[in-house]
């Protein structure tokens, strides 16, 4: 039986791919800092290979904290008159 996971809410279900890296992640996190240093080269290289995987350039996209970040970001680049109004959910 075939089954769509649809309440997925703050986060999704992880592809089973992910879990050498998910595990990796963790063992890294147990090594304090030392660990974090991988991690912060790591973090370097994504925007790189995203790039490659959109087929364009990393300055033409922003990995950002979270979707109020987004949003944020978004709300704050538009020019706001007194008169308008504007909802969020």
């Amino acid at each position: 039986m075939e089954v769509a996971y649809l309440d997925i809410a703050a986060e999704g279900l992880h592809a089973p791919s992910c879990a050498e890296a998910f595990l990796r992640y963790c063992k890294n996190k147990e090594k304090g800092t030392s660990g974090h240093r991988l991690l912060h080269h790591t973090e370097a290289e994504t925007p790189e290979m995203a790039a490659e995987l959109l087929k364009t350039e990393k300055s033409d996209f922003a990995f950002v904290s979270s979707a109020s970040e987004t949003l944020y970001i978004l709300a704050s680049s538009l020019e706001w008159n007194p008169s308008d109004d504007n909802v969020l959910a």
